[in-house]
C-alpha cells in the first residue's frame, strides 16, 4: 500500500511527522493521534502537491500510472545526508584497500 511505501523511506517519515504537528498541534489522545496519522497521510497522499512529481500530488499520480500504458518517469532527487554517507564508506573502502594512498 501507498502508507507502507511512505514510512519505510527515512525523509519521507520525518516530514510525515513534522506535517502531522503542523496539522494537529492539539492531540490529546490515542484515538486523537489515530486520526491525526490517517487525516495526514490523506492530506500527503492526496493534496500535497510535489516539485518532483510537476505539482501533481502522489495519489494523482498514481491515478494517471493505473490508467495510462506508458510510464512516465520522475526524476529522484538524491537525499545529500545519503550520498555523504555513501561517499565516505566508498572513501574509507578504498583506503582500506590501498593504503599506500594515505601517505
Amino acid at each position: 500500500s501507498s502508507c507502507h511505501l511512505i514510512l519505510h523511506q527515512p525523509d519521507k517519515k520525518d516530514k510525515l511527522k513534522d506535517m502531522l504537528f503542523i496539522l494537529y498541534p492539539d492531540i490529546t489522545s490515542k484515538e486523537e493521534m489515530r486520526q491525526a496519522i490517517k487525516g495526514t497521510l490523506d492530506y500527503y497522499i492526496n493534496h500535497h502537491p510535489q516539485k518532483r512529481l510537476n505539482g501533481k500530488t502522489c495519489g494523482q499520480v498514481r491515478k494517471e500510472s493505473l490508467e495510462q500504458k506508458e510510464f512516465t518517469q520522475y526524476p529522484i532527487i538524491p537525499a545529500a545526508r545519503y550520498v555523504r554517507y555513501w561517499n565516505g564508506l566508498l572513501i574509507d573502502e578504498i583506503f582500506k584497500y590501498f593504503p599506500c594512498l594515505l601517505d
